[in-house]
């Protein structure tokens, strides 16, 4: 809901669509650098704890954004660095984030949790826009920002109470001597693993500039509405 909201909202206040790939961009960036940084800390500390912790410091960006907007003192530069926080908090736990799926169920069921997980993931990317369309335009993009603030207390609330189990699999893990930009290479040995990822790689480059620009078209090309908009990201 947040990231319909959010270009929604920076597109009104400035008409920049600049600013809109600007803010974009503060949140993507932070993956490139940080994501390595990440599974090194998946790999050497207790998963529970970094996601919490990074889930939580999250959690008060569309707090702030909510309260900025009730008080009416919202400017863009404040949403972009907002922005920038989420991108560094993402890319420092979602390697935890994707790999306690494994390590909480059985062999025989990683293909199943995985796929469910990947199924909620992506539902939440249609159901969200749509939800979120008609939410702008009858109360205001604040409303987004609040229930999207609201949405992580049963996530830390899961990762607190969540048990992992004692011996973790290592099986994937860097070995202790290994530089930890050295799996690198060991990913592009892989012809299976590298054709996936760069297809992932291909098709992000092109399609993540018609969703981050999507608002400009909406409204200044079609001349549309939130609800529109909603519609369009989740299309």
């Amino acid at each position: 809901m947040q990231q319909v909201a959010e270009p929604w909202l920076i597109l009104s206040l400035s008409g920049s669509s600049f600013l809109l790939g600007l803010d974009a961009f503060a949140s993507d960036a932070p993956v490139w650098i940080l994501t390595l940084l990440g599974g090194v800390l998946a790999d050497r500390h207790d998963r529970r704890r970094v996601i919490f912790f990074f889930q939580a410091i999250q959690m008060f960006c569309p707090l702030f954004l909510f309260l900025l907007i009730l008080t009416g003192t919202i400017h863009v530069w404040m949403i972009i660095g907002l922005s920038l926080i989420v991108g560094i908090t993402d890319a420092l736990s979602m390697p935890a984030f994707q790999s306690i799926v494994p390590s909480i169920v059985e062999p025989n069921q990683i293909g199943t949790a995985i796929a469910l997980n990947s199924t909620q993931f992506n539902l939440s990317r249609v159901l969200g826009p749509a939800i979120a369309g008609v939410v702008m335009a009858r109360y205001g993009p604040v409303w987004c920002f609040g229930t999207n603030a609201l949405s992580y207390i049963p996530l830390l609330l899961t990762v607190y109470w969540i048990q992992l189990p004692r011996k973790v699999d290592r099986r994937f893990a860097m070995s202790s001597g290994q530089p930890w930009f050295a799996e690198i290479r060991n990913i592009g040995r892989q012809p299976r693993l590298l054709d996936a990822l760069c297809t992932v790689l291909v098709t992000s480059i092109l399609c993540g500039p018609l969703i981050a620009f999507s608002p400009v078209l909406i409204k200044q090309v079609f001349h549309s509405d939130a609800i529109h908009f909603g519609q369009a990201i989740a299309a």
